[in-house]
């Protein structure tokens, strides 16, 4: 497996959920008395926090891209758009492969 970016909206996702599931094995054991609604707020609080994380990481890296002058994309080598129309490089949201209306050429 190569290399990836460090996420770590989904590492503060992933803790939240871990510690959900750890309450709930906890209780269901008899080791932990904790009252069933105490997972709701641990879980979409760690979720809403994880979703915040997220935006400040992207926040973060688009600024520091715009101060290099540079595109992630770019730097790796792929370039610009393969159609020039926008969406991500792989048909999506461009407008290739859309059913069209009429008949079939």
């Amino acid at each position: 497996m190569g290399r990836h970016e460090f996420e770590p909206g989904k590492l503060v996702a992933g803790l939240a959920l871990l510690a959900g599931g750890l309450i709930f094995a906890l209780d269901a054991t008899g080791a932990w008395s904790v009252p069933a609604w105490v997972l709701i707020p641990v879980v979409v609080g760690g979720l809403s926090l994880a979703g915040a994380t997220g935006v400040v990481r992207s926040a973060i890296r688009r600024g520091s891209e715009r101060r290099r002058g540079g595109d992630r994309n770019r730097d790796r080598g792929w370039g610009e758009d393969w159609d020039g129309r926008g969406g991500d490089g792989a048909g999506r949201g461009s407008g290739a492969g859309a059913p069209r209306n009429g008949p079939a050429e």
